[in-house]
């Protein structure tokens, strides 16, 4: 074993050898690269667009490496791109999207410092001022401005798309029509373009881009292959269709606006999902009968389907934030807690109101009337033996009572005047 072995000459007895921090530093080096090297080829192959993003990630590390490149550029640059530039090369720590909004919107602040980098011979080396060049090359290119575009319209509405379905009052009917409404919008924007990659194409043929010099060059990203890979992926990703089927019914939204063909609809798929449930099949057709024709209130029968219909959850961000909940209440201070309490704090955290909107009186109340004492009610800790000073209340009433006897005249007068002793 190591740690029987007699110490070195530059080693105290009794503590372990120190690491040398070069050594250390070249082992991460070693760990990342071969980490890396193995990690990102093989998704590379299969997604190319990749390679953009892990190009976009080193460039902006390698610009944000030295401090004094971000105060020049301060009063230039919004604020969210200080913060997306503090990037690393891997594609798990990088943000796609506010990266690629970032550099969208301060695209010419970002040129204009490349170029003055680059031509900095006073206070940059020969190595530096060639990575700026390189740098400002890749940024004013055309095929690097077409990649930038179509990302960005890509990731618009992948993140529209992302923030309804994690609503809590999207059902999985909603999510489907969300994911198909997305489908068809992005095979829309495949064939004719989208915002940004209209304005792009209309930049490339002019040779300029918001004030900026273009030079040519070709995209890495085949723009139809990539939008086609993402519609794909988004149709995997929909709901069953059977269970999406027998749902739809039950909702007001996708009724049929004639009354003969209302008569008949969803009653299938009504009597499907109550035989799934368990439910009275024959009861369950006639309230969704009642409830489309006559519009009358939902049955017992019906109205189980209607609140089993919203147990299905499209995605799982409920599942996330019952995580947060769980994380941020049972921590390692309130680990006494039992699991009556504990159950009831996430149970209020996850399905309570917000703080400003809560009133806690009601429940003050029912606390002190159950017996149970307020946290103020009490002083923690032994309590001090004060011994009263009746030596000195002697020595006062001594020699102090003449006084005394005319301060108690004095404002007996002053309140009742009439009354004298």
């Amino acid at each position: 074993m190591s740690w029987l072995q007699a110490p070195k000459a530059n080693q105290a007895p009794g503590k372990r050898p120190r690491r040398d921090p070069e050594k250390s530093a070249a082992s991460k080096l070693d760990y990342e690269t071969k980490r890396k090297r193995n990690f990102l080829p093989s998704w590379t192959e299969k997604f190319p667009w990749l390679r953009y993003t892990e190009e976009a990630g080193e460039e902006y590390m390698m610009y944000c490496s030295t401090c004094r490149s971000l105060p020049d550029i301060a009063d230039t640059l919004v604020v969210p791109l200080i913060h997306c530039l503090t990037l690393l090369p891997l594609l798990s720590r990088i943000h796609i999207s506010c990266t690629v909004k970032a550099v969208w919107k301060d695209y010419p602040a970002l040129a204009r410092q490349f170029k003055t980098a680059a031509d900095d011979t006073s206070s940059r080396s020969d190595t530096e001022r060639q990575k700026f060049r390189g740098l400002h090359k890749l940024l004013t290119s055309t095929g690097f401005l077409a990649d930038l575009a179509t990302m960005k319209d890509v990731l618009r509405e992948l993140k529209s798309l992302s923030l309804k379905l994690q609503r809590r009052e999207t059902s999985l009917v909603d999510a489907s029509c969300y994911i198909q409404q997305t489908i068809d919008v992005l095979t829309a924007m495949k064939i004719s373009g989208a915002k940004s990659t209209q304005k792009v194409e209309e930049g490339i043929a002019t040779g300029m881009f918001k004030d900026v010099e273009l030079s040519e060059s070709r995209p890495k990203i085949n723009r139809l292959q990539f939008y086609q890979s993402i519609i794909d992926s988004l149709k995997k990703r929909l709901p069953e269709p059977d269970l999406v089927r027998m749902l739809k019914p039950l909702d007001k939204r996708f009724w049929p606006e004639q009354r003969s063909a209302l008569i008949l609809y969803g009653e299938n798929e009504a009597r499907a999902l109550a035989k799934v449930l368990g439910e009275p099949a024959r009861e369950a057709i006639e309230e969704f009968r009642d409830y489309k024709l006559e519009n009358k209130s939902l049955g017992k029968a019906l109205q189980k389907l209607q609140t089993a219909s919203k147990t299905f959850l499209p995605t799982s961000a409920e599942c996330e934030r019952g995580f947060s909940a769980v994380n941020s209440t049972d921590t390692d201070k309130r680990n006494k807690l039992r699991e009556k309490s504990l159950f009831s704090h996430l149970f209020v955290d996850i399905n309570g109101p917000p703080l400003e909107q809560f009133d806690p009186q009601p429940f003050l109340r029912s606390w002190i009337k159950a017996g149970h004492k307020p946290s103020t009610s009490w002083v923690p800790g032994p309590k001090a033996k004060k011994k009263p000073p009746r030596s000195l209340w002697s020595l006062l009433h001594l020699h102090s009572t003449d006084s005394a006897k005319s301060l108690i005249v004095n404002r007996n007068f002053a309140t009742h005047p009439d009354h004298l002793p």
